[in-house]
């Protein structure tokens, strides 16, 4: 679930993009979507994180956790950056126009 989930948020952000270098109106929406989508999967992470706790799965955890949070500080970070350079498009656009 959490990789659909995040494949959602890139969509939105691809949209959020687009729609800001057409100049188009949406593009807030979008990255609103885009934002909330990201957290939705940081905390199905977690969740998944948590439920091997709880069963003990230790051995999943020391396998997957540190990689993961790699990962998902990366994913984090571009799904920030790209919005903000989406949202700095629309302001530029509008000033100008």
């Amino acid at each position: 679930m959490w990789l659909l989930c995040g494949a959602v948020s890139l969509i939105f952000t691809a949209l959020t993009l687009i729609l800001s270098f057409r100049g188009k109106d949406g593009g807030d929406w979008a990255a609103i979507c885009a934002l909330s989508f990201t957290a939705i999967t940081l905390l199905l992470e977690y969740k998944m994180a948590m439920e091997w706790v709880c069963r003990e799965d230790w051995t999943a955890l020391s396998d997957v956790l540190l990689t993961m949070f790699t990962s998902l500080t990366g994913y984090v970070i571009l799904q920030i950056l790209l919005n903000a350079i989406a949202l700095g498009i629309r302001r530029k656009k509008r000033s100008a126009g």
